[in-house]
């Protein structure tokens, strides 16, 4: 299916009339189904695909492992939940999310397959990745200290860099890099996924009001403040800065800091150096993550690319300085 087409034949509800949850806005069909449809079961039908399991489940959307009839292949199903199908402006951004995943062709990038609908259903298909997300990965290796191992990680996460990088290039600010959102590839490489955050900037940054953008906790101090930019890259290589620190130490870095003083101490503190919670991060390393995560933006790496090249220039040095030894 065309993304273009994926659209066609729903009612929209009239702009500039508050919260897509008004129903009274809808047509009366629209309306009916929307009270109607729940979330699938597993085992359920959607259109050529089979519900295996439910991977996560969100307010908006759930993801599923599906087998696809016919080719017995195995896929990742996101499913717009169902109430919010109802309304066009959820599915315009469920729909650019896709159009967003796709804008750049890289291997740390989860591409989307296609945009489909089935009856009241709207979901996109993608590669099913096998691994965990950063969030476990980084708790297992808490209690790893080796100099290569580290390295390594570097040299994984710079490919998430170098994701960022060119789809910053092309317009496009994810808006939610955390842990949870990269996955670990079935060839242990680590991909980028969940662009329903995203934003084009060179479409004026539209995006549905339901769709806030980054997880608090990877905010960065500016994007805390009233009337902060949602067009800036900047916010995306802070919260790189974030999740390469929660990945090298195993913990989140304000950690214990209760939901409600979250968004000040982010303001006020600054981010702690990795080193203090493993000192056998490389102090290269930790430098990176320490100016990716300043919380003066000119302090901060001027683009993703200036992260990126100074994570593959630490990777070569430490990797030369292995091989002389």
């Amino acid at each position: 299916m065309r993304i273009e087409d994926f659209d066609s034949g729903y009612q929209p509800i009239r702009r500039g009339t508050g919260s897509a949850h008004a129903t009274d806005d809808l047509a009366p069909a629209t309306r009916a189904a929307a009270s109607t449809i729940a979330r699938p079961d597993i085992g359920d039908q959607i259109g050529r695909f089979r519900l295996l399991r439910e991977i996560f489940r969100g307010e908006n959307s759930s993801i599923y492992e599906v087998v696809e009839r016919g080719t017995g292949r195995s896929w990742a199903l996101k499913l717009l939940a169902p109430e919010f199908a109802a309304y066009h402006e959820l599915r315009t951004q469920f729909r650019l999310e896709a159009e967003l995943a796709n804008r750049v062709e890289h291997a740390s990038i989860l591409p989307v397959i296609d945009c489909e609908r089935d009856g009241g259903f709207v979901f996109t298909i993608a590669r099913l990745e096998s691994g965990d997300t950063l969030s476990s990965l980084s708790v297992k290796s808490a209690d790893k200290h080796e100099e290569s191992f580290f390295v390594e990680l570097a040299r994984k996460f710079c490919g998430v860099v170098e994701a960022v990088a060119r789809l910053h290039d092309v317009g496009v600010v994810h808006r939610d890099i955390e842990p949870a959102n990269i996955l670990v590839g079935d060839d242990g490489c680590f991909v980028l996924c969940d662009f329903g955050s995203a934003i084009d900037r060179d479409s004026g940054g539209k995006c549905f009001d339901g769709w806030m953008g980054t997880t608090v906790r990877y905010r960065s101090p500016e994007q805390m403040l009233p009337g902060s930019d949602p067009l800036d890259p900047a916010g995306d290589v802070y919260a790189l800065g974030l999740t390469l620190h929660q990945l090298l130490t195993g913990r989140y870095p304000f950690a214990g800091c209760c939901e409600e003083n979250l968004a000040r101490t982010i303001i006020t503190r600054r981010v702690p150096r990795a080193r203090r919670v493993h000192p056998d991060i490389p102090m290269g390393l930790d430098a990176i993550v320490r100016q990716a995560t300043e919380e003066n933006v000119a302090m901060r790496y001027d683009s993703a690319q200036e992260m990126a090249d100074d994570l593959s220039r630490f990777v070569l040095r430490r990797r030369g300085s292995h091989r002389r030894l």
